[in-house]
């Protein structure tokens, strides 16, 4: 009998350990809202790109992220395995023109954020530690790749830009006397 429990007991051990997301992948995020771009192949609709994102901030983080090179992908980020963002639905490539000289197409994020056939999203997170994984839901047919750019900066607290513009207009107020 005591020889079941501890088959058992291993058996459920084993299968917990099995469920819990192995986060080998982690790869702190710079807060200075440069780009970073993941390109994964071979990737199919609904994967997970490979590394997690990590951060720990005492201001709040905006978070951008938009689709690059070919457009159609949609994407879902998750904050601590919590789904939090969903990226805007566009046309599919083929409805958007895909193949034609007029085709949504770049490898600069900065243009596809500015591209309203891109998808994109940004969300505000509050102060402490983050771990972000990357979803990508909808990859343009015949594609064998996800592609993603995303970017996180720091954003002043409300009090701190208040202060800020108090202690400028007092600097005005200084000159002009």
């Amino acid at each position: 009998m005591k020889k079941t429990n501890t088959k058992w007991l291993m058996l459920a051990m084993l299968l917990t350990v099995a469920l819990i997301p192995f986060r080998v992948n982690a790869v702190p995020l710079t807060l200075d809202g440069s780009w970073t771009i993941l390109d994964q192949n071979p990737m199919s609709d609904g994967q997970f790109f490979t590394n997690n994102y990590t951060w720990n901030s005492a201001s709040a983080v905006q978070f951008d992220i938009t689709d690059l090179y070919v457009v159609s992908d949609l994407f879902e980020v998750y904050d601590n395995n919590v789904l939090v963002l969903t990226t805007n639905i566009v046309g599919d490539y083929v409805t958007v023109g895909g193949g034609d000289s007029n085709f949504h197409y770049t490898s600069d994020a900065d243009v596809a954020w500015a591209d309203a056939f891109f998808s994109k999203g940004s969300i505000v997170f509050g102060a402490g530690a983050h771990d972000i994984t990357i979803k990508d839901t909808r990859i343009p047919t015949g594609f064998p790749d996800g592609t993603v750019a995303f970017r996180a900066f720091t954003v002043p607290e409300p009090l701190t830009l208040a202060l800020l513009s108090v202690g400028l207009i007092g600097i005005g107020a200084a000159r002009r006397k």
